[in-house]
């Protein structure tokens, strides 16, 4: 008797090996494990661009974080030779970082009177056009203009404007 009950224990636990090594545990996991870490943060960042002969432009920035796929700088500010520009935050996104979206209280200062604020602005490196559709506020030439949408090409200085409110003032 005790021969049969350890026969059919024996049993019982082969069968449940079997079917457990039967099965793939891992092909019913349908969750996403990927997690979004940090992989470098670091605050209160001053960084400078020097050629031969002079510093060219000097960023400024309180804090930075750097993901898989972008990164965030906050209270970010550019002092350029050329052109003056902050924002709340900015995020370099894209395989290569090849766009750049600045958020909150975004202020563009260039050297040819033109001044601009957004609360969005999106930068295409490549191009060098600074553009948005979220509304804007400027400055350009002592005149004061409000708009929908704007695109600003900063190599060529080319400014397109849609749906203006526009103050001109006569010198």
């Amino acid at each position: 008797m005790a021969i049969k009950s350890f026969g059919i224990l024996i049993a019982l636990f082969v069968i449940t090996f079997v079917v457990l090594w039967l099965q793939d545990p891992y092909s019913l996991d349908v969750k996403s494990y990927s997690l979004n870490f940090k992989n470098i943060e670091a605050s209160h960042l001053k960084a400078y661009d020097v050629n031969q002969t002079a510093i060219k432009s000097y960023y400024k920035a309180n804090s930075w974080v750097r993901y898989a796929n972008r990164d965030e700088f906050d209270n970010f500010t550019n002092y350029n030779l050329d052109f003056n520009l902050s924002a709340n935050k900015l995020e370099l996104l894209g395989q290569n970082m090849d766009q750049i979206k600045f958020e909150g209280n975004v202020t563009y200062l260039g050297s040819n009177n033109v001044k601009f604020i957004a609360d969005e602005i999106e930068y295409q490196p490549k191009s060098k056009i600074l553009s948005t559709d979220t509304g804007f506020k400027g400055l350009i030439n002592g005149n004061i203009v409000n708009g929908k949408s704007l695109q600003y090409d900063t190599k060529n200085k080319i400014l397109q404007i849609q749906e203006v409110n526009a103050c001109l003032q006569e010198k």
